[in-house]
């Protein structure tokens, strides 16, 4: 741990660094650091240490650094001189006082974004986005157009935070769609679904662009005359459903579930004279353009499926109330999309759980598995069963592969299989979309899709298997995060069963850090339970892909 400040400027720099690797400095305060910083050559260490302190807590992503050194320096190459040189300068000293860089290990990329970088990298990207975000950057002119943006399913937009749900497009931005899928609804009625990966730009009332990706458009009645703009051809619509896909070569391929469309391939002046000048789609009917400029068509076989017409079931979104800081402390109703249509349910409908087995996996370091508020209840197991989002047994123990047999759960001596066993006050039934909802802290500095988990059932039979969790239905890019109080948390007596959480003695305290809750849906049928059958518990296991822990606050079942 690093030495307490030592005056009020330490004490302040300390203040501002805090907030840096937490992302919520803006750009008068970094020119407060980078002035302190230039004040003391002892704040570099200072500022290194505190980095160090975080990662130790397990409040920073410690990933490999090998292969990102390259993007390092291509991102800072975008910064102004004197960020370049602070950043940079902050950078090589983490890096030559913290341990030696892991062995390379065989692990999947999240996404296409931070997730996939190593701590520093993510540090230079957050100080990029403050300065794409201030006055004087070289950001595109644009404007607040009709166009809404009224749904977002597991979306992550590269270089920014999502945008709110219901919010205007901004005419003639580029929207980079890393992860997920999002819905535009246009003045006439028409709406467009986009799929990861995409990029595209709103145009007009009634013109979408997109150079890369995936789109279905829904045009009712009313609506006709839309148009869709690709590198390759202009689609427009004459009151239809239809699909788009543009691949890396700008190939483009249309498919018109039902209704007409009209497709206009883009010739250029090289183009063949073979090139196509209009062609109407009807029902059931698909083209390709085969290139930019080419003109080419050729006819493609219908694929029914490539139409998208709603998003997928999924937590939308939650609310709470706040504590005296303004921030959330305990659930009061989650909205949830099944079979398609949203509803919202009060916390007193929702089925609690009770935790009835906990074990870290052996050998594994972690700075505690207990929080909740500043005093401990007398009788902890409310920690658990609440609707509180700043209390439960956190770090649980897991495996990297999930379970195929049973968990062992009363086994008397160390065999016990490492994770957290849940029982519902009652059976949930396995009904259309999520059946049970699952949150999770997350300090806003760490990787933005949550710790992944493991989730099973508590007996094992033919058909019936564990799900992994890599994705959150709402993720801390997502507004609906909502940030909430600090929690304490408990270290002291050694944990290794629920016993221990429930009489252990603990002190508890809290760091300056800012925390959000994460959200994903369950549907027990991808655990393959049939529909309409009633679960009685299940069991949760923390992924160890990486050295993070799921730390879940809230599980429910859905009336």
């Amino acid at each position: 741990m690093n030495s307490p400040p030592s005056s009020a400027s330490d004490e302040r720099f300390e203040e501002l660094w805090t907030d840096y690797l937490e992302g919520e400095l803006d750009e008068p305060g970094l020119a407060e650091l980078r002035t302190l910083l230039g004040e003391d050559n002892g704040r570099l260490r200072q500022a290194t240490e505190l980095h160090q302190t975080h990662r130790m807590l397990g409040f920073l992503a410690d990933e490999d650094r090998v292969g990102s050194e390259e993007f390092i320096r291509a991102t800072m190459r975008k910064l102004p001189a004197d960020s370049e040189t602070f950043i940079s300068r902050v950078v090589r000293t983490q890096q030559q006082h913290a341990p030696a860089a892991p062995q390379p290990r065989k692990t999947a990329w999240r996404s296409f974004g931070v997730a996939a970088l190593g701590a520093a990298a993510a540090l230079v990207l957050m100080v990029l986005f403050l300065w794409r975000e201030t006055p004087g950057s070289d950001a595109p002119s644009v404007a607040a157009s009709p166009v809404r943006i009224t749904r977002l399913a597991r979306a992550q937009f590269f270089g920014e935070l999502n945008p709110q749900v219901d919010s205007a497009a901004q005419r003639g931005k580029d929207y980079i769609l890393t992860e997920g899928l999002a819905e535009l609804k246009f003045p006439s009625g028409a709406t467009a679904i986009l799929e990861a990966p995409a990029v595209f730009r709103v145009l007009g009332d009634e013109l979408l662009a997109m150079d890369a990706g995936q789109c279905s458009v829904h045009a009712p009645p009313g609506a006709e005359g839309f148009r869709l703009e690709t590198p390759a051809s202009t689609v427009v619509d004459r009151g239809t459903r239809f699909s788009v896909r543009v691949n890396e070569t700008s190939e483009t391929e249309v498919q018109v579930i039902e209704g007409i469309a009209d497709v206009y391939p883009v010739a250029g002046a090289n183009a063949p004279a073979r090139a196509t000048q209009e062609v109407r789609l009807t029902e059931q009917q698909a083209l390709r353009v085969l290139g930019h400029d080419t003109g080419v068509t050729t006819a493609a076989k219908f694929d029914g499926r490539s139409y998208r017409a709603e998003l997928p079931d999924r937590v939308v979104s939650f609310t709470a109330n706040t504590g005296a800081d303004g921030d959330a402390e305990s659930l009061t109703s989650v909205t949830v999309q099944r079979e398609g249509k949203e509803a919202r349910y009060p916390v007193e409908a929702l089925i609690p759980s009770d935790v009835v087995w906990f074990k870290p996996s052996p050998g594994t370091k972690s700075p505690g598995h207990l929080i909740g508020p500043a005093t401990l209840p007398t009788d902890r197991r409310t920690l658990f069963s609440s609707s509180s989002l700043i209390s439960g047994a956190i770090n649980p123990g897991g495996s990297r592969e999930p379970l195929t047999s049973d968990p062992l759960l009363n086994d008397a001596s160390k065999a016990g299989t490492p994770g957290m066993a849940v029982r519902f006050r009652q059976p949930v039934r396995n009904g259309p979309g999520p059946d049970v909802v699952f949150f999770e802290i997350q300090v806003v500095s760490l990787p933005p899709e949550g710790d992944a988990f493991h989730c099973s059932p508590l007996h094992f039979r033919e058909g019936l298997r564990s799900q992994t969790f890599r994705k959150y239905d709402i993720n801390l890019l997502s507004p609906e995060a909502l940030r909430i109080v600090r929690p304490h948390l408990y270290t002291g007596s050694p944990v290794s069963s629920v016993d221990d959480l429930l009489s252990g003695k603990f002190d508890g305290r809290t760091f300056k850090m800012t925390y959000r809750v994460v959200a994903v849906g369950i549907d027990l049928s991808d655990l393959g339970y049939a529909a309409g059958e009633m679960v009685e518990g299940l069991f949760f296991q923390d992924a160890e892909d990486d050295d993070l822990r799921v730390d879940p606050v809230f599980i429910a079942g859905l009336p």
